[in-house]
């Protein structure tokens, strides 16, 4: 439905790479959840994402254009 309806679509929750993969497999644009970073206070997003190095072993999705 929200690809017909031309939106995002995030997907919460989201703990291993396979869960990933299976996500993006089925049109998921964007994920986030554990396997990315734990819950934390806005206050300490902004050092957290100056230190965090990108995770290496999560599948990263296909290339595509928009027509």
């Amino acid at each position: 439905m929200a690809r017909g309806l031309r939106l995002k679509t995030i997907a919460e929750g989201v703990e291993t790479p396979e869960q990933v993969s299976w996500l993006y497999k089925r049109g998921v644009q964007y994920c986030q959840g554990w396997l990315f970073a734990k819950a934390m206070p806005a206050r300490e997003f902004m050092q957290w994402l100056a230190n965090a190095p990108a995770p290496a072993n999560v599948p990263q999705p296909p290339r595509h254009a928009e027509i």
